[in-house]
């Protein structure tokens, strides 16, 4: 978290820290449920390492809010990419053989409840933190809608339903980038409000070929309805790469020139 001591985090115009914590010691995409009781304390006290670092940062700022989030979950559980493994039979086959996914299942479950405790506890040693685990998932609809054979992703769970079981999320960030692809676009948001109070809506993002102005400002009509429970839309990508500038995506270039800056419809910018 070094990057943290950079001074750009001392404007006093920032009010919170969205932040994806990935943990060193649980293996990413190869963590398994006996893998994780193994590791338990080494993951606690990673985390509580983190948290009291964040408590310390930012300890002078008043009504800071720090949310903690994680890569897409629905990603992590299926091999890396949720979408592959819902319309491509021989993906799916890939994974299914590679990994026990519902040892996988299992261990993101206990996963998440592990930060969800670890994040109660830093705030009962640090008072007035405000940190909130905001769980991060890109799955509400493709296992239902785009499965290929249609009813052969009915047995694997989103990490939504794998949630949902716990009751109500007060916050939930949703790569969006299904829903902005879907001619359901409004279905997939109701399903996603009723197990997520509030959502982070991420992902938005529009190649500059693909006449962006236009599906920016669709995009804005669209999520017009929910907006009292979107908590942030965060656009995709800040700052073109030099790696993928092909896809254009970013809102300015590498320079700092604005790119598809210029295709965001009033509202839906920075103020």
């Amino acid at each position: 978290m070094q990057y943290l001591d950079d001074r750009v985090f001392d404007d006093e115009r920032l009010t919170g820290l969205y932040i994806t914590i990935e943990d060193v010691l649980d293996e990413g995409l190869n963590v398994n449920a006996t893998r994780l009781v193994q590791r338990r304390n080494a993951l606690v006290e990673e985390y509580n390492q983190a948290f009291d670092y964040l408590a310390e940062r930012f300890k002078a700022r008043d009504h800071f809010q720090i949310f903690v989030l994680n890569w897409e979950a629905d990603n992590r559980i299926y091999c890396g990419h949720a979408w592959s493994f819902a319309t491509s039979p021989q993906e799916r086959g890939a994974c299914e053989a590679s990994v026990n996914l519902y040892d996988r299942i299992q261990a993101y479950r206990e996963w998440s409840r592990l930060r969800q405790e670890a994040v109660s506890a830093a705030r009962s040693r640090h008072t007035g933190l405000d940190i909130t685990v905001v769980p991060e998932i890109n799955n509400v609809s493709m296992f239902a809608q785009q499965c290929n054979p249609a009813k052969a992703c009915d047995h694997y769970k989103t990490a939504l339903e794998i949630l949902s079981a716990g009751g109500t999320l007060p916050l939930c960030s949703y790569s969006a980038y299904e829903a902005l692809k879907s001619p359901l676009f409004s279905q997939i948001i109701q399903r996603l409000l009723t197990v997520c109070d509030r959502v982070i809506f991420g992902e938005v993002g529009f190649k500059l070929t693909d006449v962006p102005a236009e599906k920016f400002s669709k995009f804005a009509g669209q999520i017009q309805p929910f907006l009292p429970r979107i908590e942030s839309v965060v656009i995709w990508n800040s700052f073109e790469e030099e790696s993928n500038r092909e896809r254009g995506y970013g809102l300015f270039s590498g320079d700092g020139a604005p790119l598809n800056f210029r295709n965001l419809p009033q509202g839906l910018g920075p103020e």
